[in-house]
């Protein structure tokens, strides 16, 4: 039964799709078709299709014509086909990795509240202080996010990941709990349909393009920087990069309250005309044409 609210996305590779060694480049234009409609409907039945007498309508093919693209899809090892099901082999991969993630969110949740409960019944040991409190749970939290969903490769991957794109923020705090959030933030991209590598290059370039913006701010803006571990936390990262572009009005004149100002600060340095106006050491002295 198909579950409809179970789609996914999956990642399309350009370079390796037009690819003259791609196994996809040796079927015609028509087959290329049938297969991405395939992918489709692999995606919304959860990564299986029967293959019966219907498929070949659904398709708008002849059943010859059908069977003959089928056939050369299992030949380039491209379509599999097991009880009458066809499958593809990238999107069975990626399905069995949103199930084994999934179970073992629900071991990890079980196992988690089975050990709050445990420690609910453990005297608190006072000679812990609060900071180092806080930093065991930021501890065992990190941890727990990457053994409990990742392969010890994908382990490595991500930890060498959020150490490397903390340091990419413009204001980094709490390196620990930031790296905790960042692997977090990776990780529901990941729920989202990305593949781990997709994730990391996503919140990764995220960062860099809120540095590089932060670097341009002048003034008293550069105040409004977000600090690490709330830009991760509030989903900074999912945010339009174009509202990070701010004008820069270091240079731009501005006349208020009597004085002329320069960006954020009153201009004492310019003495002189500017918009019909003259001005004193930046304080207004009447309409530049009274000026001799």
């Amino acid at each position: 039964m198909t579950d409809k609210k179970n789609l996914y996305y999956f990642d399309f590779d350009a370079n390796k799709w037009l690819s003259i060694s791609s196994k996809v480049q040796l079927l015609s234009h028509e087959q290329k078709g049938i297969f991405i409609d395939l992918v489709a409907m692999c995606l919304i039945a959860n990564g299986y299709i029967e293959n019966n007498k219907l498929l070949s309508s659904k398709l708008k093919q002849t059943q010859a014509n059908l069977s003959k693209c089928l056939e050369c899809l299992k030949e380039l090892e491209i379509l599999e086909e097991k009880d009458g099901y066809l499958s593809i082999k990238f999107i069975s991969e990626k399905f069995d990795r949103i199930n084994r993630i999934k179970e073992q969110k629900r071991v990890a949740g079980r196992k988690g509240g089975q050990a709050k409960a445990s420690r609910a019944s453990t005297p608190y040991n006072n000679n812990n202080n609060k900071n180092n409190k806080k930093e065991n749970l930021i501890k065992e939290k990190f941890e727990s996010a990457i053994k409990e969903n990742y392969s010890p490769a994908d382990q490595k991957l991500l930890t060498e990941a959020a150490e490397r794109i903390s340091k990419k923020h413009p204001w980094l705090k709490e390196p620990p709990k930031t790296m905790c959030l960042i692997i977090a933030a990776i990780h529901g991209e990941v729920d989202k349909g990305r593949s781990l590598e997709s994730a990391i290059q996503f919140v990764e370039t995220q960062t860099e393009k809120y540095k590089q913006a932060t670097d341009n701010w002048s003034g008293k803006d550069r105040d409004y920087i977000t600090r690490s571990v709330n830009w991760f936390s509030k989903g900074g990262y999912l945010e339009d990069p174009k509202t990070w572009i701010k004008e820069n009005c270091d240079d731009k004149f501005e006349v208020r309250d009597g004085w002329i100002w320069r960006g954020n600060q009153i201009a004492k340095d310019f003495t002189g005309a500017y918009d019909g106006l003259s001005f004193k050491n930046g304080k207004f002295t009447g309409h530049a044409k009274a000026v001799s």
